[in-house]
């Protein structure tokens, strides 16, 4: 009788194997998806984190908890790669040409190591012999969907580090209004001049044709050898039962959302861990408070032009009752500092962020130190320089926790009239309150991910929340097939109806001719 009331409890506690392609080129895609397997793992399920590697700097697998497969690789050519860090500080990346250039890098080593991928068999077959049960792969890269249709596994959830992308909403069943929804390579609000929503709508375009014609030309060109024929990455996409979007709906701009969307945003802000002795002195000695600095994992300070770093270090000089901690890769550059400037190769982002002193933060505006920022409270100074990081801080301004300062505008006046205005208590209050909101959602993102992953798991692929749209083609989605004809056949009839304007006065004109002629007669 006891084996049989243990027995009914079985499927209750036994978890399910997943596994989570999480490709090594980024530390905040990687932290994302990380972040899910770890949460998974706490919940009881058998998780797996196979990571492909692409940046050979990043130490991290992304977890800490799950099991990782690592699929050493080294690209043939990391110049265009190099070049990008190195240029990002002086290269107008809202121009068309350098979306186009960012473009190609990705795609193409993206495609070279999947390829790789695809050509281990020894790999694949480790991975298919474990008969997973789920299967979770970011919507960015078209090599986790090619991975799991090569091992059998037909049950996904989509993921996205980043917030929606207007080039993916079609394979989500989603509608893409540039009238007001930005594209990640603008740097606009929901709000635009009639001359930003052009330029937003030739933007989506070239976006669009990138995504759908020239990056994906190049990864059928990569992989096609170890795919089958009809294989089709839209289909694998579209079959998502669930999308986790790394964005926090409190903080984001409003869209349309369908039922497949589940915001995750703040899975991957981490617990903070207690301070080293002098980072917790410093902070507590901040009567006037603290300012953090750092541009992310992507971006190095050390490389930023003189003048720039100039501009920051006399603000520095100029609140010098302020503190400042700043993530800087080249700690022997300091015999100009000023006494209140700390510099670090490496800082403890989030143990930082959550000390009562620390009062605003200086970021390049990624979504992850967005996040964290705003779970706890403190107001961002954000300096946009590629990718989605202008919508962020757009996203930022518009919420009133925030303020932007173009790179290309960085000087001793913008940096500390955007600092001063972060330490007042308007925008402290602010701050305060939307992580309040935040903190208070019905649900925390670790709960959404575990309920509806374990849902997925249960019932995927689910189809009950694919809406008609994916089925249709661009002209009937936009119902271009109804309006195209109609506006032709209303010019037609314009026309005969102009022509026959133009007859009837012919001929009233005709007439009233030949009347006069024969009265003169």
């Amino acid at each position: 009788m006891l084996i049989l009331r243990l027995s009914l409890f079985l499927p209750l506690i036994s978890g399910y194997k997943i596994l989570i392609y999480a490709p090594k080129f980024a530390y905040s895609h990687l932290h994302f998806l990380g972040s899910i397997a770890d949460t998974l793992v706490r919940s009881g399920h058998d998780v797996v984190m196979f990571v492909p590697e692409l940046d050979p700097l990043l130490k991290s697998n992304g977890s800490t908890l799950a099991r990782s497969v690592v699929k050493p690789f080294r690209l043939n050519d990391t110049s265009k790669s190099d070049s990008f860090k190195k240029t990002v500080w002086i290269r107008n990346w809202e121009s068309l040409a350098q979306i186009f250039a960012l473009f190609s890098i990705f795609a193409k080593e993206q495609a070279e190591q999947c390829r790789a991928v695809l050509a281990d068999e020894k790999i694949l077959d480790g991975l298919r012999a474990e008969h997973f049960d789920l299967g979770i792969t970011e919507f960015w890269t078209e090599c986790g969907f090619a991975v799991f249709d090569k091992i059998g596994l037909i049950n996904i959830v989509g993921a996205l580090a980043t917030g929606l992308m207007e080039f993916m909403n079609a394979e989500i069943g989603l509608d893409f209004q540039p009238s007001y929804m930005t594209t990640q390579f603008t740097k606009y609000s929901d709000k635009m001049s009639y001359m930003e929503r052009v330029d937003n709508l030739i933007t989506f375009l070239i976006a669009l044709a990138m995504r759908n014609f020239y990056s994906a030309s190049i990864f059928d060109q990569a992989v096609g050898p170890y795919i089958r024929k009809d294989f089709s990455v839209k289909e694998k996409m579209k079959s998502c039962s669930f999308i986790f979007v790394n964005s926090d709906e409190l903080l984001a701009f409003p869209q349309p959302i369908n039922h497949k969307i589940v915001y995750v945003g703040g899975i991957a802000v981490k617990q903070p861990k207690p301070l080293s002795e002098k980072l917790q002195y410093t902070l507590e000695s901040a009567s006037d408070g603290a300012v953090l600095v750092s541009f992310g994992t992507m971006v190095s300070s050390a490389d930023m032009p003189k003048e720039m770093e100039d501009s920051f270090l006399a603000v520095f000089r100029k609140l010098s009752k302020v503190k400042f901690i700043w993530k800087y890769e080249n700690e022997s550059d300091t015999k100009d500092d000023p006494p209140n400037l700390i510099r670090r190769q490496w800082i403890p982002q989030m143990d930082l962020l959550v000390h009562r002193n620390l009062r605003a933060f200086i970021t390049h505006g990624g979504l992850n130190s967005i996040t964290e920022a705003v779970n706890v409270g403190v107001p961002l100074m954000v300096v946009p320089l590629f990718g989605d990081q202008w919508k962020n801080a757009q996203a930022i301004k518009k919420r009133g926790v925030g303020v932007i300062v173009d790179r290309r505008d960085l000087s001793e006046e913008t940096i500390t009239t955007a600092l001063e205005a972060l330490l007042s208590e308007r925008y402290q209050l602010r701050a305060k309150h939307l992580a309040k909101m935040i903190r208070s959602k019905p649900m925390t993102p670790q709960e959404r991910v575990v309920k509806y992953t374990e849902f997925a798991a249960e019932f995927g692929p689910i189809t009950n929340f694919n809406p008609a749209s994916l089925t249709l083609n661009v002209f009937q989605f936009y119902m271009l097939d109804i309006l195209i004809p109609f506006i032709v056949f209303a010019l037609i009839f314009l026309y005969f109806i102009f022509r026959l304007v133009v007859w009837t006065l012919r001929c009233i004109l005709h007439q009233s001719s030949s009347i006069g002629k024969a009265k003169e007669e």
